[in-house]
């Protein structure tokens, strides 16, 4: 992806980083996997994982489509939880702008963990709680562009966390934000059958995707997640698919289009990927975005494995 220049004015620049008067986004993600496995007839691995964060951003558009995204603070505390390999210890991670907004959502997140899957509640014992405050942000703690046939580019991420002194040092894995910016890479690829909307067919007719191939993306977030998935779980998607696009409709000034696919392609550990599925909303006028949402699940055939959730919403 070649980078672009976008000349903004000294006034729309403040106006777009400060909040003012700015067009403002909230992104947000769910990425959860359940993984269970018996090794050598006795040796039963057993773990849960739930990463959620959002986050705000600024945004304005270039002459040429390119629409940019630029941090703008964080509506709540995000969370990651996660069982041991055995299933027995429950580690909640939360971090925050202050440790008191890490430390009030342990349990509420404990709760939920309750409710959402019971087979592994039952199972803790120990429950490892790990607040981390988020340090001093900018305009460019997570930045992004947007490209007016549906890729994504010109990544950036600075946004350090850290935790209270009397706690043990924790590695970047616990990085939830880091993950965010993961989510928003794997929703990119072109989407439109041309370079920007003036392309899309009417209501009815269709178009295929490139061939796409989220091997690297689904190891990387693996190993973001928890680094020691890349000991224990190898992920490579041994060929690549394309997903299926068309116009839904087109009325009140917006079009709809809608990506779907169902490759069942293996991508390691028992699993496939069963169901793919990207939503885009966009302003007739302009091509401005007003909402994008991306799924994808791989499971095997107990029905275990991964789903990965995100948002891109106008606000």
């Amino acid at each position: 992806m070649k980078k672009r220049l976008c000349i903004i004015p000294a006034a729309l620049f403040f106006l777009s980083t400060s909040g003012l008067n700015a067009t403002k986004y909230k992104f947000d993600y769910d990425l959860i996997s359940d993984i269970r496995k018996t090794y050598v007839l006795f040796l039963k691995f057993r773990l849960y994982y739930h990463a959620s964060a959002s986050a705000y951003f600024t945004s304005w558009k270039c002459s040429d489509g390119v629409q940019k995204f630029r941090f703008a603070g964080l509506p709540e505390s995000g969370y990651r939880i996660r069982t041991h390999r055995r299933g027995s210890k429950l580690s909640v991670v939360t971090a925050a702008y202050s440790f008191a907004n890490a430390k009030a959502a342990y349990s509420k997140r404990i709760a939920s963990f309750r409710s959402e899957t019971p087979f592994y509640s039952r199972m803790i014992k120990t429950i490892a709680k790990r607040p981390f405050k988020i340090l001093p942000t900018s305009s460019r703690s997570i930045l992004f562009n947007r490209y007016p046939d549906g890729n994504y580019g010109d990544y950036g991420f600075n946004l350090k966390m850290i935790k209270p002194a009397n706690m043990k040092r924790y590695n970047d894995s616990f990085n939830i934000y880091r993950l965010l910016l993961e989510m928003v890479k794997m929703m990119s690829h072109k989407a439109l059958p041309g370079p920007n909307i003036r392309s899309l067919p009417e209501i009815g007719s269709s178009w295929k995707s490139p061939q796409l191939n989220f091997g690297k993306a689904i190891a990387r977030i693996s190993y973001l997640a928890d680094h020691k998935g890349k000991k224990y779980f190898k992920y490579r998607q041994k060929r690549s698919f394309r997903m299926t696009y068309r116009v839904l409709s087109r009325r009140n000034g917006r079009i709809i289009i809608d990506g779907t696919g169902s490759p069942r392609v293996s991508i390691g550990v028992s699993m496939k990927i069963q169901r793919i599925n990207r939503k885009i909303v966009i302003r007739q006028r302009d091509g401005m975005l007003i909402s994008e949402r991306f799924q994808m699940s791989a499971k095997n055939q107990d029905n275990l494995g991964w789903i990965f959730r995100s948002r891109l919403q106008l606000l």
